[in-house]
Formats: C-alpha cells, structure tokens, sequence
C-alpha cells in the first residue's frame, strides 16, 4: 500500500530512519509495527506519506485512492455509537467492511478514533490484538446512509453480461462507485465498490447478481484477511 501510493505520487521510498520517525509521531515503536498498522487500516497511508513529504501537499487536497474508498469514509457519531464516551472520530476498517445488521466492535486507533469492525474479522481475533483497545458499539444509522462494500465476481467472457449485472443491480437503485472486469481464457474477472444501506440490501444485491446468466461466482470481498463471505 505504501509502495503504491509513493508511486502514484511520483515520490522515492524514505529510508529506514524516516519512516522510524514517522513511527514514532504514530505511536508506534518500530517500522514494522506501522506497516502492520497501515495493512490492519489502523493508520492512513496517505497521512503517512504527507508526514515524509510534507511539501508535495501544500495547497493541494488529498485525492482519496480505490483504496481509500473500500476502507470507508471518516465519519462522526451519526452511523455507529458507544456508550458512555465522548465525541470520537470513526472510520471503517477496509478488512471487513461492516455494514448495519452486523454485530460489530470498536477498536481504539493511535490517533485515528476508533476502527469499526465486524465482531468476526480476523483482524479483531488475532491472540497477539491488545483487547483492552476494544469497545461494544451500537448502529445508529438514519435510512439514508450507506456504507462502502467491494464485491468480487467471476463469470463467463460473454457478450454483453456486463450490461445484464448492472441492469439487475439497477433494478434495486443501488449506486455502483466503481466498476471494472478484466478477460482471460474465457473467463472474466471483475470488481465492483457499490454503496449499501444495510446487511438485507447487501445480500440482496448479491443474489440478484448471481441468477444473472453467465455469472460462477459472486462474494463480499475481506481485504487484507484475504477470504470472503
């Protein structure tokens, strides 16, 4: 992720006593522990990269990356709450993408918030996770939010089945972000960042994709857990 964004910025990779620096102003002890904070979306990559390089940012705003969008949008008190704590800023952690209906539980960022995650994601269930950084969260979300999910398909290369899957993801008024099928050997492969009010139009999404003809297989993808469900 962060070879990426150096890349996108046009920008040479720091050394090992700058990225200790960085480190340490994210309140980590050692490089690695930053990757995995980054890989875990516990720290911005782009932040990251500001702090190296502070001035490819003056008078320019962040451009938010494919990356960015999956991981969720920073938001206030208005979709998720807990109990007994004050204003706190939340994100979305881009390994579960938890969406209203899903039990899910807060974990304490170094200066981030709070990191929202499904209950189940293996992020939150390694043994070596400090569980006193963890906190019970409870959806309160208004009918007209959505949340970011990203949604992996295999189907057949056939003519016009793109066309088919977005005309049934119409049919529900559901908002595709973006999109994007690459073709081999008579299969096609594709990616789509959709916006879903809840876990029901989630899953309803999915099963209209699937009876779509040609389509194998269609799954919620998991980010950095590397599976899906």
């Amino acid at each position: 992720m962060l070879e990426r964004q150096l890349k996108k910025a046009h920008l040479d990779p720091p050394d090992e006593t700058q990225l200790l620096q960085c480190a340490d102003t994210f309140g980590y002890k050692t490089v690695e522990a930053l990757l995995a904070g980054i890989g875990q979306g516990d720290a911005s990559v782009v932040t990251l990269v500001n702090r190296i390089y502070p001035q490819t940012q003056e008078g320019k705003q962040d451009e938010a990356s494919l990356e960015e969008i999956v991981s969720g949008r920073q938001r206030g008190r208005d979709d998720v709450k807990i109990d007994d704590v004050g204003m706190l800023q939340f994100n979305f952690g881009k390994c579960c993408q938890p969406v209203p209906g899903e039990d899910v539980v807060g974990f304490i960022t170094r200066g981030r918030g709070v990191t929202v995650h499904r209950r189940d994601c293996p992020n939150i269930r390694r043994a070596n996770l400090d569980k006193e950084r963890l906190v019970d969260l409870r959806w309160d979300v208004s009918e007209t939010s959505t949340f970011i999910v990203r949604i992996n398909l295999v189907m057949e290369d056939r003519k016009n089945i793109l066309r088919d899957i977005l005309n049934s993801i119409a049919e529900d008024d559901t908002n595709l972000k973006s999109t994007s099928i690459h073709a081999s050997k008579g299969l096609a492969r594709g990616v789509f960042i959709a916006e879903v009010r809840n876990l029901t139009h989630l899953n309803k999404l999915i099963n209209q994709i699937s009876r779509v003809k040609g389509v194998i297989d269609v799954s919620r993808y998991l980010g950095s857990s590397g599976s899906s469900k």
